[in-house]
């Protein structure tokens, strides 16, 4: 079923025919999560996190991230194990600590509730989408996922949208992606979408490309969105 997004100032809402999500962020509160989880993997190699590091991390492939850190200071660990050692900080952090972020549950409530064809395309792996979905209640309303393990290229190429389009049967000029890091929001205008950018704490003082709107939260995108 198609919904419409009312633009501030425009003339005519934008008809659309599917949502995309990003996750981490956006949906859940898992950045300052992810941080930490990074911090504590690079101390064990007495490795400082800097503000710089940290804001070049938001959106990206863990893997790809694990790249940049061991080219950068010459970890003696290949990505791939880095990656795997930092997966079980980071799922004991989000077992303690995840909540949803606000007007996840109502956005995508409203939009299921309507038919709306829903998918996920987050950089995060397949089991940390899984479990963030899972110990946050969103899992029923994404069974459609593309993680950063099943594209080629991770945002801010466009693959991850690319891929959720085709499983949608959508175009991507017809689905409305939401996102809060500028890599994803790259991705998305890349991929021909509408982009909702709605920063986190974490990504609110980031650089972001121009984008359809940007909001405060997910509970303004839904004051903004109608079904007839």
């Amino acid at each position: 079923m198609s919904f419409y997004l009312q633009i501030p100032n425009a003339t005519h809402p934008l008809q659309m025919d599917a949502a995309i999500f990003d996750m981490d962020g956006l949906l859940v509160d898992s950045e300052g999560l992810a941080t930490e989880a990074w911090r504590i993997i690079l101390a064990r190699y007495h490795i400082p996190l800097r503000q710089e590091d940290i804001d070049a991390l938001f959106g990206m492939r863990i893997i790809d991230d694990a790249r940049l850190f061991v080219a950068q200071y010459g970890i003696p660990q290949t990505p791939e194990d880095l990656v795997s050692e930092r997966r079980i900080v980071m799922e004991e952090l989000l077992r303690q600590s995840l909540k949803p972020m606000p007007g996840a549950i109502e956005l995508v409530q409203a939009l299921s509730a309507h038919s709306v064809p829903l998918a996920l395309a987050t950089s995060g792996a397949q089991s940390h989408a899984e479990l963030c979905l899972s110990l946050t209640g969103l899992s029923a309303f994404f069974p459609l996922r593309v993680t950063g393990d099943q594209v080629e290229h991770g945002k801010p190429a466009p693959d991850i949208f690319f891929m959720a389009a085709k499983l949608l049967g959508v175009a991507p000029e017809q689905c409305l992606v939401f996102e809060d890091a500028p890599h994803g929001a790259v991705a998305g205008m890349a991929a021909g979408s509408s982009v909702v950018c709605v920063p986190c704490e974490h990504t609110a003082k980031l650089q972001f490309p121009p984008v359809t709107i940007t909001t405060r939260s997910l509970l303004d995108a839904l004051a903004m969105i109608s079904f007839a």
